[in-house]
This record gives structure tokens, C-alpha cells and sequence, in this order.
């Protein structure tokens, strides 16, 4: 996974973990500011195209408002179920994306189709904090 962020952001510093013998939690990162992608479990299920149990959405809140409570930019990453290796719009997170905004009315959500490439790279960094 570190690999994976550094490739996404080269030029940019990781954020430090503070020394503890506890479990780390987002209160001992130094995130203020920053980029942070955030791989969320959002495979649930969707009935002509509307999320009709939020119950994985609904568990991220927490985590998502306290990053967007420390000026972060929020990326989040997901996938929903198996479409074996080819786009298929029964396997979209658009019906995620949209419950995900109920959750958030007074923010954007942005919603891509891919996760890699420079449609993406230029909508992160254009997406306000």
C-alpha cells in the first residue's frame, strides 16, 4: 500500500506516525491538510440502482468527518463485487456515491469510474479540501 501512495504522490510527504505503544488511530496522525486515501468496504447491496442497506456507508462517517475535521482531502476507494476484469454497470458505486452524499449534504462528493490515470490525478488535485 505504500507503494501504491507513493506512486500517487511522489512530491509529497507521508504523514508520521507518532511513537505509541498503542494502536494507531487517525487522532495519532499528523494528517492536517493533507491528501488521504481511504480504502473503504462499500460492497453493498444495490436494488435498481439505489443502496438498500447503508449499514458499511454509515460505519466510514466517523472516519470521514474526522479527516474532513483536520482540512483533509478525502479520497476514498472502493470496489463492488466481482465484474471479473471488465467494466459492467451492474457492479457501479454510483448508488454509493449518492447515499454516501446523504451522509454529507453540504459537501461535493465526486464520483470517478476509474481509480488511476490523469482524469484522476487532475481531480484530486483540483477537489477542495
Amino acid at each position: 500500500m505504500k507503494k501504491v501512495i507513493q506512486k500517487l504522490f511522489p512530491s509529497k510527504k507521508q504523514p508520521k506516525l507518532v511513537k505509541s505503544k498503542k494502536r494507531a488511530n487517525l487522532q495519532d496522525l499528523d494528517l492536517f491538510g493533507k491528501t488521504v486515501l481511504l480504502r473503504a468496504d462499500f460492497n453493498v447491496p444495490i436494488k435498481n440502482g439505489k443502496v438498500i442497506d447503508n449499514f458499511k456507508i454509515k460505519k466510514t462517517e466517523a472516519t470521514i468527518k474526522e479527516l474532513l475535521k483536520n482540512q483533509c482531502k478525502v479520497v476514498i476507494i472502493s470496489h463492488l463485487g466481482r465484474p471479473k476484469g471488465k467494466a459492467n454497470p451492474n457492479f457501479s458505486l454510483k448508488p454509493v456515491a449518492k447515499e454516501l452524499a446523504t451522509f454529507f449534504p453540504k459537501r461535493t462528493i465526486h464520483f470517478l469510474d476509474h481509480c488511476i490515470g490523469k482524469e484522476v490525478k487532475d481531480r484530486i488535485q483540483k477537489a477542495n479540501q
